[in-house]
């Protein structure tokens, strides 16, 4: 016959057991999580900085078609002081021209 003591301890026992058990679980549990949120820490970065990468683009695009633009605007209005200046040539061709029938 085994002893009330001897029934406690082995209770005793089994209820560690079970405690270890649960806290093992517990503590796997927690270290799935704790990769799982590291993961996914490591892709928001990642993504993160795509999107700066993608924004730091667009920003130099935006840069050159803006410098684009300024050449552009410089180069039309150079055509048209070249213009009115072959306008006037005409002009003066033309009055010449008449000067010279007449």
């Amino acid at each position: 016959m085994i002893s009330k003591t001897t029934s406690l301890y082995l209770l005793f026992i089994l209820e560690i057991s079970s405690f270890n058990g649960n806290a093992k679980e517990l503590t796997d549990t927690v270290k799935n999580l704790s990769d799982q949120v590291e993961r996914e820490k490591l892709r928001a970065l990642g993504t993160s900085n795509a999107l700066l990468a993608v924004s730091r683009e667009r920003e130099t695009q935006r840069q050159q078609f803006q410098a684009l633009i300024v050449d552009k605007t410089t180069e039309l209005e150079r055509l048209r002081a070249q213009h009115q200046a072959l306008i006037n040539t005409e002009e003066e061709q033309q009055q010449l021209l008449q000067q010279l029938t007449m």
